[in-house]
């Protein structure tokens, strides 16, 4: 009866969490080529310098997921450096005068328990701010939580955030079905194709752009949704992603709302 109590609670509040991302609204874009869903990881190095290293995705208005590997070391144990975040267009990526800046409490990153350090299977992090992101232009992105979007066909266009020029920009993406993604693939590649992964490809060239857990992200009744995290690309072919697919990750982002 306690564990029956217990179970109804976490369903109730989980569903309140839902409720309460509806109502602050995630997923309106005025410009989606103009991305202020994202959130830029930075990593602490010497001189109390800052270096990027990777990208995330704000999915309220504290919290962001992103690459797990981007925060752990290859025990799958977060790392020792402290990370900042920051939201908002950013030029010299490395001053820390920039206004919007942000620590991150290490006690608020929640790693799913799959992640071992390689790329396999669990690669994704929902981080926790203190405080809301400073940037005023921020605009959440949308999770379906009930996976109602009709499965994606190969081609199908998505779009992704790359690191250009001292900025994020969006580039449009193809998406590649799973046995599409193993035939075009270079052979040390398809190791990282685990189960809970998807492919999708850049007629372009992006190479130096792409940055490990930026969002692989849709449109579905006017608003926008993230589809994936990425995850790592194919150093033969650089403008094929893999990325960590959240529809195979929803009940564990429910149960961390249940915490957060």
């Amino acid at each position: 009866m306690v564990m029956r109590t217990l179970l109804l609670f976490m369903f109730l509040v989980c569903m309140f969490e839902r409720t309460l991302q509806e109502v602050e609204e995630c997923g309106t874009l005025n410009n989606v080529n103009g991305p202020v869903w994202n959130v830029i990881v930075y990593r602490e190095v010497k001189n109390n310098g800052l270096e990027l290293t990777c990208l995330g995705t704000a999915i309220k208005h504290n919290i962001f997921i992103t690459a797990a590997h981007c925060l752990c070391d290859q025990s799958g144990k977060v790392k020792h450096e402290e990370f900042y975040v920051s939201t908002g267009e950013m030029n010299r990526f490395t001053e820390r005068d920039n206004t919007n800046l942000q620590k991150v409490d290490k006690g608020n990153i929640f790693i799913n328990n799959a992640f071992r350090g390689d790329l396999k299977r669990g690669d994704m992090a929902v981080v926790r701010l203190q405080s809301n992101f400073k940037s005023g232009k921020l605009a959440p992105l949308c999770i379906d939580w009930d996976n109602t979007r009709p499965l994606l066909l190969d081609g199908e266009t998505l779009k992704q955030s790359i690191w250009q020029n001292g900025n994020v920009k969006v580039t449009d993406v193809s998406y590649v079905d799973y046995e599409h993604c193993q035939y075009v693939a270079s052979n040390s590649f398809r190791k990282s194709l685990a189960s809970d992964k998807i492919c999708a490809m850049s007629s372009k060239d992006i190479t130096g752009q792409i940055r490990d857990g930026a969002a692989l992200i849709y449109s579905m009744h006017d608003q926008w949704y993230i589809r994936g995290v990425a995850s790592t690309h194919d150093p033969d072919k650089t403008n094929l992603v893999i990325y960590s697919d959240i529809i195979f990750y929803l009940n564990w982002l429910a149960d961390i709302c249940v915490r957060l």
